[in-house]
């Protein structure tokens, strides 16, 4: 069954007056109509979704990411073993293949041997499909380690620190060169790196900021043609500044400051990138009497730099999430109106908007867009079990 809502435009954006249509997805083959542009003028055609489990825990659970790139697309996760260890798991799914119950192109643990936990696990694929890059921190007591694996072999180690090492970020550049970012916790500083392979195939990491900053956060890479860009805050005072750095082959090429205007400076938001321009867009929590909200910077669709509510507050919209893939779809969660349970939302650069259902439990969604296919993961809760749903539309 397909079901027809009718939402407005200015509630689910704070854009022009108008009416958007959504089919919310079945159960069955027909996902949902989508519309073409950003403004989301007129409506398109129907299309198809598939539908898996990627896995099934009465553990831990948490922590997915996505990415794709040609005919590939990667999920990874964090998932706690029978013993209370918590690993970092991957899947590969190939857009040629159906997807049926479990039966995926590939899957297995991409973790470290060491003995550690794993934590904030980060996913790229190539260009073109030709590599998967898995990158996350292994904590491990006084010692912690920040690993990758290349298409689901060993864990290759790329630093160590006494310190804390979080939110690692991958990316590759046009000729299929992996780039890692991390921030790293060293007493009451914080410093921004990156990793490049040399020509032996082994990891060389460069410092992005300098040592008198107090506080290095957030930091976001994206590939280019030839290298690759970071972006990170340094938070001084009670103000943040944003950072640049240019990185390629052969290491960090350039650093710079890169103001981005009307941001509140207690608010850090998310940055993500709109590649056919070159251009930055960012979002960031808010709270407000009547809750929180999520505000939306989008180069695409916001006049000037005045924000826009991200959803419809009359269904509660949450647990935002944006692709790290260069297209920067939106993901986030909303109230199903009139039902039990909740809907899943994305929004695709073309400006589709996509209502996908989803059970009461749903939580930490994330999605990727990848040669005319959506592709979304999400966590769900049934009683004692815990499920990594995946999806694809197309």
């Amino acid at each position: 069954m397909i079901t027809l809502r009718a939402f407005t435009r200015s509630a689910l954006k704070g854009l022009l007056p108008g009416s958007v249509l959504v089919f919310a997805a079945s159960v069955g083959g027909t996902a949902y109509a989508q519309e073409a542009g950003l403004w989301r003028d007129h409506m398109s055609v129907l299309f198809d979704h598939q539908r898996t489990v990627l896995s099934e825990t009465d553990g831990g659970l948490h922590s997915p990411q996505a990415a794709s790139a040609g005919p590939l697309t990667a999920v990874t996760w964090v998932e706690r073993d029978n013993t209370g260890r918590e690993r970092i798991r991957a899947s590969v799914l190939h857009d040629s293949q159906t997807i049926e119950g479990r039966s995926i192109f590939l899957s297995g643990t991409v973790d470290q041997e060491q003995g550690g936990d794993g934590a904030h696990p980060a996913v790229a694929v190539a260009p073109g499909g030709g590599e998967v890059l898995v990158t996350w921190v292994e904590t491990a007591g006084e010692e912690n380690r920040l690993w990758v694996s290349r298409n689901g072999a060993s864990g290759e180690l790329v630093y160590t620190s006494p310190g804390l090492l979080e939110l690692p970020g991958a990316a590759f550049d046009g000729e299929g060169t992996p780039y890692i970012t991390w921030t790293e916790i060293l007493g009451a500083r914080s410093f921004v790196h990156i990793a490049v392979p040399d020509e032996d195939e082994l990891w060389n990491a460069s410092p992005l900021s300098v040592t008198e900053r107090p506080y290095d956060v957030l930091p976001q890479i994206f590939g280019n043609e030839v290298g690759a860009e970071v972006y990170w805050f340094s938070i001084e005072g009670s103000d943040f500044v944003s950072r640049l750095a240019f990185a390629g082959q052969t290491g960090v090429i350039e650093t710079t400051t890169r103001e981005l205007a009307d941001i509140p400076a207690n608010r850090l938001p998310t940055l993500y990138r709109v590649t056919d321009r070159q251009l930055l867009g960012a979002y960031w929590l808010e709270q407000y009497e009547g809750g929180e909200l999520y505000l939306d910077l989008d180069p695409r669709t916001v006049e000037g730099s005045e924000p826009a509510v991200l959803g419809n507050l009359d269904h509660n919209p949450e647990q935002a999430n944006v692709s790290p893939d260069n297209f920067a779809s939106k993901i986030w969660v909303e109230d199903a109106p009139g039902e039990d349970g909740k809907n899943i939302l994305v929004e695709i650069p073309w400006g589709a908007l996509i209502e996908f259902p989803a059970g009461e439990s749903v939580r930490e969604p994330v999605v990727s867009v990848s040669g005319g296919w959506v592709h979304i993961a999400w966590i769900e809760r049934d009683g004692d079990t815990l499920r990594l749903e995946y999806a694809r539309l197309r």
